[in-house]
């Protein structure tokens, strides 16, 4: 029996540094082969992007604007994108950016950016808006997420205290691969609309 909905939300994200090989083979070609699969059962594919696909410099990114992929990772998932358009039939590329307690735990103990904005939500949260996609038969691109905050922002707001960090900091500390972006924040007015164009379903 072929499954009808195919959500591809496996990826290499923590690798430091990141990989190469690593990354292609899994988020790239991995993503290849699971949407040739899709195909192959007539399934729709949700494949999970993520933010970091936009250049990360003015924010209120909506989902036709030109792409610019910031690091490694988001490079590969943009890739992945790809695939996932080009091999599958109707597919529903989602996204988004999300955090879990593991996050906020992080966070706690090594530090908030002060300067870095984006619009990471809840894992809970993304989850209900990706089913919500996938049950209504969307396709296409979509992003989802929160409200713009930057990462202390988003601690406070859980209750959680976080030294502050600046982008500067991190740098000098050398614990991201890349330097990282100022504003990834997205706009989620095309899924908003979508939403309650569907709200009674």
């Amino acid at each position: 029996m072929s499954p009808d909905i195919v959500i591809h939300a496996a990826a290499l994200t923590a690798a430091m540094p990141p990989d190469a090989a690593d990354l292609i083979a899994t988020n790239v070609l991995g993503t290849a082969h699971i949407a040739r699969f899709a195909r192959a059962w007539g399934a729709r594919l949700c494949y999970l992007s993520t933010h970091g696909v936009y250049a990360g410099t003015s924010g209120d990114y909506a989902e036709w604007e030109v792409t610019q992929p910031v690091g490694a990772y988001a490079t590969s998932k943009l890739a992945g994108e790809m695939f996932a358009a080009e091999l599958s039939h109707n597919a529903l590329i989602v996204r988004g950016s999300w955090y879990d307690e593991a996050r906020l735990a992080s966070w706690a103990q090594h530090g908030a950016l002060t300067d870095a904005w984006g619009s990471r939500e809840r894992v809970a949260d993304a989850a209900h808006k990706i089913a919500r996609l996938v049950r209504g038969g969307a396709s296409g691109i979509y992003n989802i997420g929160g409200p713009r905050r930057t990462f202390a922002e988003i601690c406070f707001d859980e209750g959680i205290g976080a030294p502050p960090l600046t982008r500067a900091q991190l740098d000098a500390q050398g614990r991201a691969p890349y330097a990282f972006p100022r504003d990834a924040s997205v706009s989620t007015a095309k899924y908003e609309a979508w939403a309650r164009e569907h709200a009674h379903e």
